[in-house]
């Protein structure tokens, strides 16, 4: 009777102690679930680089934009003549001074319109800053404001 005792507690030991551990199946979806997670996570990453790239493009343009306007406001009523669609200012390139040189990032196009919207006393100006991102070739920001001769 003692050696069956033994025997069921031996047993019932070496149950117990199957359970206190993880089984390799186990292991190996929760490393899959992770490594998925990891993706996104990277994906994700890659994305808001890219759109980070994007915003600093964006206000660049607006930047540029904003200073031609402004030269433009400075100017007399008289000295902005009519151009009868949209005239290139300038180019400005952009570039990027890294360890291994200098590369160029974004060329932008600084494009300008002056109409009269009642000849003698009001004109409209306008200011438009094109260039080409990676995801969209077409980018362009205008600012368009009203003069008055007073």
């Amino acid at each position: 009777m003692a050696v069956v005792r033994r025997l069921r507690a031996a047993r019932r030991r070496r149950r117990e102690e199957g359970r206190a551990g993880f089984t390799l199946l186990e292991v190996v979806i929760a490393l899959g679930v992770l490594a998925f997670g990891l993706l996104g996570v990277a994906a994700m990453q890659l994305y808001a680089l890219r759109q980070g790239q994007v915003g600093k493009h964006t206000t660049q343009a607006s930047i540029l934009a904003q200073d031609q306007v402004e030269n433009l406001m400075r100017s007399t009523f008289t000295a902005l003549v009519p151009t009868g669609g949209w005239q290139n200012v300038t180019t400005v390139t952009n570039s990027i001074v890294t360890n291994s040189g200098t590369r160029e990032d974004v060329a932008f196009s600084v494009d300008q319109r002056i109409s009269n919207v009642t000849v003698g006393f009001t004109k409209s100006v306008d200011v438009r800053v094109t260039w080409a991102d990676q995801d969209d070739p077409n980018r362009a920001l205008v600012i368009s404001t009203l003069r008055y001769d007073y």
